[in-house]
């Protein structure tokens, strides 16, 4: 009886092994090229747990202190990195990061959370003809995140109206 129950053990841990190895295989699809010269992020893939500014959410407006892209992407960065976001995640790190122009610049951040580890992505476009930063949040794996992309944007909201 005993052998079973470690066997059993053995196979579930297994499992979760493989689950989370997969979760984390690659980066989330990057808005195609198409998308970036279109200066907007890709479209949602129908989950519930994902969204993106857009008719439902609204952009958020650059923090007061940002006089530009450079300045609103600096305080975004420390915000998100710096751990001051009140959202449920263990870690956050820089994917990449680039300037497509003076007024528009992208970033794509990965968020580990929760026990199991599962990533979650975040998409941000800079616009700075607007003065807001589009976001796209979503998991990499699965159908729901108990709220965890639209409390990560929440957070990072406030956390950029009080910079």
């Amino acid at each position: 009886a005993i052998r079973g129950i470690r066997t059993v053990s053995a196979l579930q841990l297994a499992s979760f092994a493989c689950l989370s190895a997969y979760s984390n295989l690659g980066a989330w699809p990057a808005p195609s090229e198409a998308h970036l010269a279109a200066r907007e992020l890709a479209p949602l893939d129908g989950r519930p747990c994902c969204i993106r500014s857009g008719p439902s959410h609204a952009p958020i407006p650059f923090p007061r202190g940002a006089r530009g892209v450079d300045t609103a992407r600096a305080l975004v960065r420390d915000a998100i990195l710096g751990g001051r976001l009140r959202a449920p995640h263990n870690s956050a790190r820089l994917l990449r990061e680039r300037v497509l122009d003076e007024r528009y610049a992208h970033a794509h951040y990965a968020f580990r959370i929760g026990l199991f580890r599962f990533v979650d992505d975040v998409e941000l476009l800079f616009d700075g003809s607007k003065r807001v930063i589009h976001f796209r949040s979503a998991l990499r794996v699965g159908q729901g995140d108990m709220g965890a992309n639209a409390d990560r944007i929440a957070a990072l909201r406030a956390a950029l109206a009080a910079a």
